[in-house]
């Protein structure tokens, strides 16, 4: 990477940064980069002191903050469009992050929800934090990560409380640090993305927060329809704490609309110039944005080094989808 490129990225993450108000601590949560490398490429300096002599700073952190900001070092292939399901997902993120109110989206696998909730990040990272729910996450996973967000540190705590208490001790510490945001005239939320994947502790924990944070920091839980079944049924088995959980987050329900092939998928043949015979044949096959992914992104990365035009014919040879 040369030092002309180095210094595009340093230029471009500090208009990122005075534009989103981010700080240079903040920078390196999010970047995950050390502040002693960080600083000094801020600087425009990239190299740094080890003991006795002086090292260059390797290409990769370069690359690292420039894919946080969004700044492409490559030709890029896919890019998130302003979807239908797109326009309605960021509107209810904002509109929850200004407001400090409670959202529930639901929609589709392959709508697009996690790289929609990707643009918000990126666009509204301030005080924005996202955990995405894995299906091994277990209620002390969820609650560590969130404290690693926040930046909380718990070296003061006596060990022997943390053994006992840990999840109560860190929730408390959690509510206190987006309490204090909000003071300071901050808009915390946190996202909880793939939310059908969260155990039973884990939406109790959720009725919690909300209490606790009512009006001082937005909360959205994203997941399939499997979530809002989920809760429909915990509900209407009257299991402890979800009908609250329920009622608290009905009225910030948003239901993302399903996909019309026809329609939807012609923000992305346009984008990328498709020619009508191929058009036909993804719209066939392809059943969500997700799909149309895997496929389109593969065939134009192998037109572009065979040097061919994407045709029908070059994506049924690649694919081998006979006629």
């Amino acid at each position: 990477m040369t030092n002309e490129q180095k210094l595009n990225i340093v230029a471009e993450t500090t208009t990122y940064m005075k534009d989103k108000g981010l700080s240079l601590n903040e920078l390196c949560r999010q970047t995950g980069i050390n502040v002693g490398y960080l600083s000094p490429m801020l600087r425009g300096t990239f190299t740094i002191p080890v003991k006795d002599k002086t090292v260059e700073l390797d290409d990769k952190w370069f690359l690292q903050l420039a894919a946080f900001i969004g700044l492409s070092m490559q030709k890029t292939y896919w890019e998130t469009l302003s979807t239908r399901q797109f326009v309605l997902q960021i509107a209810a993120l904002k509109n929850a992050k200004e407001t400090g109110k409670t959202a529930m989206i639901i929609g589709s696998t392959g709508v697009g929800k996690t790289k929609n909730t990707d643009v918000f990040c990126h666009k509204m990272p301030l005080h924005t934090y996202r955990v995405t729910v894995s299906s091994l996450y277990k209620l002390v996973d969820i609650v560590t990560e969130l404290t690693e967000l926040l930046g909380l540190e718990f070296a003061s705590i006596n060990s022997a409380r943390i053994q006992t208490n840990s999840v109560k001790i860190r929730v408390d510490k959690i509510v206190a640090k987006l309490k204090e945001i909000k003071r300071n005239g901050g808009n915390p939320i946190i996202i909880f993305d793939e939310g059908e994947n969260m155990e039973m502790s884990v939406l109790k924990m959720l009725k919690g927060l909300y209490d606790a944070l009512k009006d001082h920091c937005a909360i959205v839980v994203i997941g399939t329809e499997q979530l809002l079944n989920k809760l429909l049924n915990l509900r209407k088995r009257n299991r402890d704490a979800i009908p609250q959980l329920y009622r608290r987050f009905k009225a910030g329900l948003v239901t993302l609309p399903g996909i019309n092939k026809e329609i939807d998928f012609a923000v992305f043949y346009d984008k990328y110039c498709i020619e009508k015979p191929l058009r036909n044949l993804l719209t066939r096959i392809c059943d969500n944005y997700g799909e149309l992914n895997d496929y389109l992104e593969a065939a134009m990365r192998e037109a572009d080094r065979t040097g061919e035009p994407l045709t029908e014919q070059l994506f049924r040879k690649m694919f081998t989808v006979p006629q």
